[in-house]
């Protein structure tokens, strides 16, 4: 994958699982701020659930969605880009439209919304 060899990105990748606290004055309270920092993340990379992991290897998270905000029109056909984010990248890299932002993989057609549903 090209986003991973590339050296401006590179070191804005997280690899490793982690956990985050900060005190609120009275204890320390566990936060999240990016998605290496959640609990799956630990169980797969810490705990390496289910043997999902090769010894000492790390998760590529891939974040793929359809964007029904951006219906395009082919002719007659109508369709939802289908993006593409790592999600290994820090938050404002991962969701920005630079470098390291998603990008389109394929389409899902738009399907006609038969009259008797419309509105539900």
């Amino acid at each position: 994958m090209k986003l991973v060899q590339d050296p401006w990105l590179a070191p804005h990748f997280e690899w490793n699982a982690k956990h985050l606290f900060k005190y609120n004055g009275e204890s320390w309270v566990r936060f999240y701020d990016e998605l290496v920092t959640g609990d799956l993340w630990w169980e797969i990379q810490v705990n390496n659930y289910n043997h999902l992991l090769a010894m000492g290897g790390k998760p590529l998270l891939l974040i793929v969605y359809a964007d029904k905000t951006r219906l395009s029109t082919f002719g007659t056909a109508k369709g939802y880009p289908v993006i593409a984010r790592v999600g290994n990248l820090i938050v404002n890299l991962h969701n920005s439209d630079g470098p390291g932002g998603g990008f389109m993989i394929g389409w899902l057609p738009a399907m006609e919304e038969p009259a008797s549903e419309t509105h539900k």
